[in-house]
């Protein structure tokens, strides 16, 4: 993920891994030096400058530059967190109960609710790029689709490795 901002003290580019989460900051195409968890310094004109990050993927990141503030990216909507965390649990539950297993076979337990994790960071990750919620709901109801499908694939090598024996 970037972004570039025109300041006073000229271009800035914040870049951060999405895998990793290491953050690189350059300021007029010169990288600066870290100095904290999220503090970073460079120098211009003899003038040391503290530059600091702040937020994180949900609440939304804002690079401040020697007191002022940019934002990189904003909060996540709460609609955007309640359809994610909602398909999870639910993927989550219907793999744990037996009577809804019957109707359409899922997995549950630890890799079931790896799988909806993981869903829900990606449908979450993926909402965040669309503008409109109309596109964002239906992103979140198709990963929700998606988690079952998959879980219920999962479900299905499973129990044909177990009719195997």
């Amino acid at each position: 993920m970037g972004k570039t901002f025109n300041t006073q003290y000229g271009q800035i580019t914040y870049n951060e891994n999405v895998w990793t989460g290491k953050k690189k900051i350059f300021i007029d195409g010169a990288e600066c030096t870290k100095v904290g968890r999220n503090a970073y310094t460079f120098s211009k004109d003899n003038k040391t400058v503290f530059v600091s990050v702040k937020g994180n993927f949900l609440t939304g990141q804002k690079l401040t530059v020697d007191n002022q503030e940019f934002v990189i990216e904003g909060a996540s909507k709460w609609y955007e967190i309640t359809i994610a965390v909602l398909s999870a649990i639910i993927a989550i539950m219907w793999g744990s109960v037996e009577a809804l297993v019957m109707i359409f076979p899922t997995v549950g337990g630890a890799i079931g609710g790896g799988v909806a994790g993981v869903m829900l960071f990606l449908s979450l990750f993926v909402m965040k790029k669309v503008n409109k919620p109309i596109n964002k709901i239906l992103i979140g109801i198709g990963f929700f689709i998606a988690t079952m499908l998959i879980l219920f694939a999962l479900a299905m090598v499973f129990f044909s490795l177990v009719l195997r024996f």
